[in-house]
């Protein structure tokens, strides 16, 4: 329910700034627009089932923020966890133009409802899965999200996924 409350809200942001041209978009709309220009139409089966990957983010980071790190080239990581499910978790490098750079989820791969009634939807091991593109990323940004995942959940199994390079320009 909050979810669905919450898309609407940024929906409702996203159709109302064109006639706000005087303020600028809030640094959270920014980088929701940047989870999904560097995702696109990415889908996978990480928090939710067959969901797109910004929409994956958008529940990692929907609950208690962790405090966000400058890192030595300028660009920001931003973490946090699902809300009510702080097991579940997901970080974004963003470089100092607002583009994602990297990006992570602590997840337990929860697909499709199971296909007998009392089965588990997730997986029982923690899988950390770090987002990389095919454009270049920075070492730095990906070392950063590394290094989130071992503070946070050390025995994750590690995964790597390259999303294509975006085609439509920022």
């Amino acid at each position: 329910m909050k979810r669905q409350w919450l898309n609407k809200v940024a929906v409702a942001l996203l159709i109302v700034s064109p006639w706000c041209q005087a303020a600028a978009p809030s640094k959270e709309v920014q980088r929701a627009q940047a989870s999904r220009h560097f995702f696109g139409d990415q889908r996978g089966d990480y928090i939710l089932p067959n969901q797109p990957l910004y929409e994956q983010f958008g529940e990692a980071l929907s609950g208690p923020p962790d405090p966000e790190k400058t890192l030595a080239d300028g660009s920001t990581l931003v973490a946090g966890c699902r809300y009510k499910s702080c097991t579940e978790k997901g970080a974004m490098v963003f470089d100092a133009n607002g583009a994602v750079e990297a990006a992570g989820l602590i997840h337990r791969r929860c697909g499709a409802p199971p296909p007998r009634k009392g089965s588990p939807r997730c997986q029982p091991q923690t899988t950390f899965t770090l987002f990389t593109s095919t454009r270049s990323t920075s070492a730095e940004a990906i070392e950063a999200v590394r290094a989130w995942a071992h503070d946070k959940m050390a025995s994750a199994v590690p995964e790597i996924v390259t999303v294509p390079t975006p085609h439509a320009s920022r």
